[in-house]
Formats: structure tokens, sequence, C-alpha cells
């Protein structure tokens, strides 16, 4: 039987060694069943309390494919440690004929078996909510005691090795406390984030901020002197929210570690944010950003989106802005922002310079003659086509007569020359209804080149006059490649042929 085998350990107190052993006793277990071993999967810290993990769904795909007939693994609570989701599994495999055997646990296919089964995934299941509900404990035990619960100190905060606590890193929380001031005062996350990073402070992973930095740093109550807990919370779809509002499971503990923010700035900082979230349509108002997609820094290589800014009088004005430099301010990206109303005429007033008739031959003249060009290459395809399937009907044609003659003459007839027979029959009507479509199709009407120069000049020129939004992005899509914003200049890079960029003077080129 064929066979794949599969492991997994948690990170709770096992290590990787424990997939050596899962899969060194399942391999004996084959060698004993006399099973052939396909393919060997294993998910490595990964929890069994759901099956979103990578190498599992990967094996239930490949079951699916009809690659193996069993899965071999360890024990029952290496498939899963929920009920549901290991009965579900378990009925999907069995529902394509492959069924799941454990080494170091054999099961036998019994209604005794199958209680035993319950029994089993049961108690797996208990096991993995009762270290949970063990773990919550420890953790609040912690918080309680103001020590850290692991991970990465907070910004503007290190851990005390000896005590486990929260002790103040004067150098980051000097950072910290300029942060809430400038918010607290009006200044933009963006000015806030070219301040830190102009000032050599980076995150505590070594990286630039940026806005998400920020808003989550903002957030924080730790910095006003409190531990909180019981916040993230394990949804439906056993994803994680560490952003749920307090319950009933959240646990506050006040004066857990040294305060760096004065209650009154952190409230204010927390009241500008409500408000700024809330303002009535002062950001949430849709703008169209004609060339988003096309407009690239050429500083750093970055794309350029669409961004609005109010002013106090509620005026509005759109610019296009380096992403590198949204998220990390001046000192991870020097290109300015530019104009978004005014990048925009300039660009369509290079369009319009492009396929100007000023020329004795103009761009859209070459693209007419290309468009011609093309056009009867389709019609002589069509009428080869229309050659050769004819030719591959006649000669299957001849093909049937010669057996016909055969049949009618006598000849002795085999399964050979029945099977032949057959075989030239279908080639002769697969030709005949290739060539019915063929004849089907509508025939391509005459056209002039000058018809298709005239079409190709009204068609662009209609859409230059009109300037509407899809007009524009018809227009992008057909000549523009991309936009390069750098300091010193805007640069237009066309879709064009070379063979006219060649015959055009030396002021003309594709960039501009």
């Amino acid at each position: 039987m064929i066979v794949a085998l599969y492991a997994r350990y948690s990170s709770d107190n096992q290590r990787e060694e424990s997939i050596v052993a899962q899969l060194r006793a399942c391999r004996e277990y084959c060698q004993r069943k006399n099973y052939t071993i396909i393919h060997e999967y294993a998910d490595e810290a990964y929890s069994g309390t759901n099956d979103q993990r990578p190498q599992f769904q990967q094996m239930l795909a490949d079951a699916e494919k009809g690659m193996f007939e069993a899965i071999i693994a360890h024990k029952i609570d290496r498939i899963g440690r929920n009920a549901y989701d290991y009965y579900k599994n378990k009925n999907r495999l069995e529902t394509i004929g492959v069924r799941l055997e454990f080494a170091g646990q054999e099961i036998s296919n019994t209604p005794e078996g199958a209680m035993m089964t319950a029994v089993m995934v049961g108690l797996s299941e208990w096991y993995s909510l009762n270290l949970s509900k063990e773990v919550k404990k420890g953790l609040k035990e912690n918080l309680l005691a103001g020590k850290t619960t692991g991970g990465i100190p907070l910004y503007g905060y290190d851990i005390d090795k000896s005590t486990k606590k929260y002790i103040i890193n004067e150098y980051e929380a000097a950072a910290v406390r300029q942060m809430f001031s400038m918010y607290a005062a009006g200044h933009s996350y963006g000015e806030i984030i070219t301040w830190l990073n102009t000032n050599g402070y980076r995150t505590k992973r070594g990286s630039l901020f940026g806005r998400n930095s920020l808003h989550d740093l903002f957030h924080n109550r730790r910095y006003i002197g409190m531990s909180i807990g019981g916040t993230n919370h394990k949804g439906k779809n056993g994803k994680r929210n560490s952003h749920t509002p307090d319950d009933e499971n959240t646990i506050i503990v006040e004066n857990a570690c040294p305060a760096i923010i004065k209650r009154e700035v952190f409230d204010m900082v927390q009241e500008k944010m409500k408000k700024n979230k809330k303002r009535p349509g002062a950001f949430s108002a849709r703008q169209k950003y004609l060339l988003s997609g096309y407009v690239f820094c050429d500083q750093c290589g970055a794309a350029m989106s669409g961004q609005t800014t109010v002013n106090s009088k509620g005026v509005r004005t759109r610019y296009y802005r380096c992403g590198t430099a949204a998220r990390g301010g001046k000192a991870a990206c020097p290109c300015r922002a530019i104009n978004a109303d005014q990048l925009e005429a300039l660009v369509m007033d290079k369009i319009k310079e492009l396929v100007s008739d000023d020329k004795e031959e103009s761009l859209l003249d070459m693209i007419a003659k290309t468009a011609y060009e093309e056009y009867h290459k389709l019609q002589k395809s069509k009428d080869d086509s229309y050659t050769l399937m004819k030719r591959e009907r006649d000669k299957q044609r001849a093909a049937l007569d010669r057996f016909y003659d055969r049949i009618r003459e006598g000849d002795e007839w085999d399964e050979i020359d029945e099977a032949e027979f057959k075989n030239t029959k279908a080639k002769f009507r697969a030709a005949e209804t290739g060539l019915a479509e063929i004849r089907a199709r509508d025939k391509l009407p005459e056209v002039t080149a000058a018809q298709v120069k005239e079409y190709v000049h009204r068609w662009i020129g209609d859409m230059i006059k009109e300037e509407g939004t899809e007009n524009f992005r018809a227009l992008l899509e057909n000549f523009v490649d991309s936009i390069r914003i750098s300091p010193e200049n805007v640069a237009v890079r066309f879709k064009v042929y070379l063979d006219w960029c060649a015959r055009r003077d030396s002021n003309a080129r594709p960039s501009v």
C-alpha cells in the first residue's frame, strides 16, 4: 500500500527532535506492515488546536489528487487536538478512500476502536484547553507582579534581567516623550516620523519608524504605568486580534511599571486621535488619482501613491508621494511629493505633443500603418487555416475511401484494421467540423490603409478632446510606460516604435 507520513510538534513542551522520533516510529511501523512511503510531511512549531498548518493542508490536497492510500502519524494528537477538526478531516479523507493509521496507537476498525478514538481525541482537546488555561494563569500572575510576559519590550523600556520587570531606557524614552508632545501640539504622523528618523532614532528591531509604529505606540497604556492582559483574543477562524476592546477577560494592573508619559498628556493624545478618526469627510472623500500605477520614485524605485491634504480652511490638495517617504519620512527617501493636478496636466500635454500631426510622418501614422498590416495578416491567417483544414479533410477522405474499397473486395479485417479505420473516421469528422467553423465566421471586411489611418486619428483625437477619466486612462495604457519623479525633474517614458523614434529629430526622445 502507498502511504504518506505526517509529524507535528508544537512549541509548548516539544522540540524539533520530536519530529525525527515521530518519523522514525512511523517508518518502522510501515516496514512491519510492508507499506511503501511516497512522501513525508512535517509541521514544526505548529499548534494542533486548529488545522491551518501548511504541511497538513498540503497533505490533504495531495490526498485528494490520489497520491497515496493512507496517512500514518505517530499518535492521534499529531493530527490535531480539536475534536471538530479531527473528525472533519477524517471524514474528508475517508470520502476519497484515504484512511488514517497511527504507529504508536494501533486502533482496530471496530465499535470498540471507534470508542477508543473518541476518548483519545477528547483527551487531546482537554489537554490543549487545560494547558492554555495554565499558561493564562501564569501570564496573569506575571502581570500582577509587574513582570514581563515575554517578547521584545515596548519602545522606551528595557527588561531588568534579575527581576524580569520593566525599566526605562532613557534614550528611547526621550523620543517617546517627544512623539507624544508633537502629536498633542498638532503635528502630523509624517512630521513626527521625519523627526524620529532624521535624529537617528530606530525601532527596537533597528528599522525606520513608520505610520503603523506610531499608531500602536500612541495607544499603549504601558506608557502611563499600566499592564494590560487578556486583549489578544482568538477568533472562530483561529486568528488572533490584539486590538479588541476591554471586556470581562481584560486584566488591567495600575502602577505595574514606571510611567514615561503623564496621564493628562496621554489622555490628550487619545482624544485627539479619536477626533482625527471621526472628523467628517476630512480624509474620507475618495479622490481620483489618474496616474496611479504609473508614477514611481526615481530615488528608491518605490511606487508613488495618491495622498490628500486638507488645510485649516478645508481646501483639499492632491499629491503623489513616494511610498518609502510616506512610511519613513525624508530620512528614508528625500523624494519630494508632487502636486497631482500639475503632474496629470503635464502628462496629458506630453501625450498630446507625442501624437500631434505636425511631423511629416507622425506616431499615429505609424500606428495606423502597423494596424493595417496586422489586419491583413489576420485575413491571410484565416485563408491559410481554411486551406490547411481542407487539405487535411481531403487526405482523410482518401484514406477512408481506401478502407471502403477493402471492405467491398472482402479483404481480411482484424482488430488493428478496425482501430485504424475508426481513427481515420474521427480525423475526417474533425476536419469537416473545422471547415464548417471557418466558413461560419463572418468574412473580414475589406479596408484600405487610408481608412485605417482615418480611424486611428479620429479615435485618438476624440479621446484627447474629451479628456475624461476613462479616456485619460486609455491614453496612459496605450502610450505611457512609466513616470519617474526625482528631486530635479519628471521623466515620462512612452511606449513608442523605435524605428519612428530614429526618424525624429534629435530634440524629440521617447523620454521627456
